[in-house]
């Protein structure tokens, strides 16, 4: 090994990075895009030969005109001056000049032709690849997508996808390399078999030095996509908790815990750069060694002509500077490849956790409401409902109360099909929910959390959340329903007035009234209110209570909450202790 090479391998014992995953990437863009790739393959094949046509016309006249003769040039020549004959062209240094610079144009329109295909769909394939992420990411089953760190898959989105492209387009110029070598090596043959195989010999002699040099590619880039995974990760939930953090001072702390892993991916990246770099620099030198041992072979046996070496000369280089470009551009794709896998890894991933789409929509609306008999649901081994009973009459406001971690949220989760009960069933009056339409219930579902994540966007955007279906009228009325109507007409552009990052711009009680609308602008069948009141002062607690008391006279209500406000209010009170749900007195409904 080289002292360049000593530097760029990392440290440990090497592992085999496994077969290329070329012919894997080729596979699954051919099966994506197969109209845009056989047009892109057809155009450099045909560029390719273009350029083989310019090339057969350039070698017999660079020959016979370095040696004075227009008998020189061999085979070759003469058959190409005997093709100019049958067109009735004289082949006269003009013509055989013209012909070569409109082979030469062709090939580059034929080869724009290609790389804009490819272009094109580099832009495809990130923009298709982000999309295929979130709709399985949407489709999947509730307890994959809470096992999963958000940061990875904001990375995925982000950053592998970019890279991904970046696999197709480099294995894309592989592909172009390929063509170009194929026509050179054949005329080389035509011209002289050693010449063919010298440079072909070359070729495979690069590749061999290189080597050590793509695999160290290959690792960096499998580092990179880790140590990204884990960095954007660890910077997103930061950045969920952000504010305690700086009211506490406690920035320099969370900096040093990422410095670590930001600096593990500072050094992939010089290694791959330098990796790179020493590629590209070894080219000359090696083509340079290997041309100067032919010269000094060939002039010092007096073995051809030197006009005849010169042309071999020229083949040679374009022979080895294929050789050359598949490598770069092979160096390029590995360090990208553990991108595109990973992304589509995680694809696949969502996808085996897709949420089954059973039966048809739910009963709207609910005539009598839903009923919960004997549900069990464990997380492991632990047992968090155990036969469970509970009636939610239609059109009433029922509230949940008992300790954390009794279930109560699980209960919600069950009810919103988000989970599965492992024994006893749900009914949506006479119907399973398990043989429902579970988007079709959920439709019917307005949920309000403890914290509400608004949109950097207008009041409008937030509660629509873009569903074009959405009117101002619709929203209006849903702002009014909840009693925000007064103060975002209130905005100085009402509606369309920018809540800032997070709804920072608003007020406690105001983003849960947002977040109300938001919940009730399709007028839903249930509301469920996840201790919505949790963080609010009394008196918007009690406002709020008033709302919901109200709107519980046209849609049935489901709270959960350790505010004794919500208890008083509501209907119906129940207790979840020992996975059961215990009546209380406490309810305004119940004696």
């Amino acid at each position: 090994m080289n002292a360049a090479e000593s530097m760029l391998v990392p440290s440990g014992p090497a592992r085999s990075p496994g077969r290329s995953g070329i012919a894997a990437v080729f596979a699954y863009f051919v099966g994506r895009y197969p109209g845009r790739t056989i047009v892109s393959i057809l155009c450099l094949v045909l560029s390719g030969v273009a350029e083989g046509v310019s090339i057969v016309l350039f070698m017999p006249l660079l020959q016979r005109l370095t040696e004075g003769d227009m008998t020189a040039g061999g085979r070759l020549g003469d058959g190409v001056f005997a093709l100019f004959d049958a067109a009735g062209i004289a082949p006269t240094l003009p013509a055989l000049l013209g012909f070569i610079v409109a082979g030469l144009a062709l090939k580059g329109v034929l080869f724009w032709a290609a790389m804009s295909k490819v272009g094109g769909t580099v832009s495809s394939v990130t923009t298709d690849l982000r999309l295929d992420l979130l709709r399985a990411m949407m489709r999947a089953r509730w307890s994959y997508f809470t096992n999963q760190p958000a940061g990875q898959f904001a990375n995925a989105i982000a950053s592998e996808a970019l890279k991904a492209s970046g696999a197709y387009l480099s294995a894309a110029y592989i592909l172009a390399c390929a063509v170009q070598l194929a026509v050179y090596a054949a005329l080389a043959f035509l011209l002289s078999w050693q010449t063919a195989l010298a440079g072909l010999g070359a070729g495979l002699l690069f590749v061999g030095l290189m080597h050590r040099l793509i695999l160290v590619s290959r690792r960096t880039g499998k580092q990179q996509v880790a140590l990204l995974k884990s960095v954007t990760g660890r910077i997103v939930d930061m950045l969920h908790g952000l504010k305690p953090i700086r009211a506490m001072a406690r920035e320099s702390a969370l900096v040093d815990y990422l410095e670590a892993e930001a600096e593990a991916l500072n050094s992939a990246q010089r290694t791959e750069v330098r990796a790179a770099a020493a590629v590209a620099a070894a080219q000359e030198p090696v083509m340079a060694a290997v041309m100067a041992l032919g010269l000094y072979v060939v002039m010092g046996w007096n073995l051809m002509p030197f006009s005849a070496l010169l042309v071999l000369a020229f083949l040679f280089s374009r022979l080895f500077n294929q050789v050359n470009q598949m490598v770069q551009h092979y160096q390029r794709f590995v360090s990208y490849e553990s991108a595109f896998f990973s992304i589509r890894g995680r694809i696949d991933e969502a996808e085996a956790r897709r949420e089954s789409a059973l039966g048809s929509p739910p009963p709207r609306p609910l005539r009598r409401g839903i009923s919960l008999r004997g549900v069990v649901f464990r997380y492991g081994d632990q047992v968090i409902l155990n036969g469970l009973t509970l009636e939610l009459p239609a059109r009433s406001w029922t509230a949940l109360i008992g300790p954390s971690g009794a279930g109560k949220t699980t209960l919600l989760d069950l009810i919103a099909g988000l989970q599965t009960p492992q024994g006893g069933e749900i009914l949506l009056d006479d119907q399973p929910l398990s043989e429902t339409s579970l988007v079709g219930w959920r439709r019917n579902i307005g949920y309000v959390p403890q914290e509400m994540l608004l949109l950097h966007g207008s009041v409008l955007s937030n509660v629509t959340l873009g569903e074009p279906d959405l009117t101002r009228a619709d929203v209006e009325n849903a702002l009014r329903e909840t009693g925000a109507w007064e103060f975002v007409a209130a905005m100085p552009q009402g509606m369309d007035t920018p809540v800032g990052e997070r709804g920072s711009r608003l007020s406690g009680g105001q983003r849960q009234r947002i977040a109300l609308a938001r919940a009730l602008v399709r007028k839903p069948e249930l509301l469920i209110l996840d201790e919505a009141t949790a963080s609010l002062d009394p008196e918007t607690e009690r406002a709020l209570c008033e709302t919901w008391a109200r709107l519980a006279r046209t849609t049935t209500i489901l709270a959960i909450s350790h505010q004794p406000a919500v208890a008083q209010a509501a209907d119906r009170v129940y207790e979840v202790r020992n996975g059961m749900a215990v009546p209380v007195r406490k309810g305004a409904g119940m004696a």
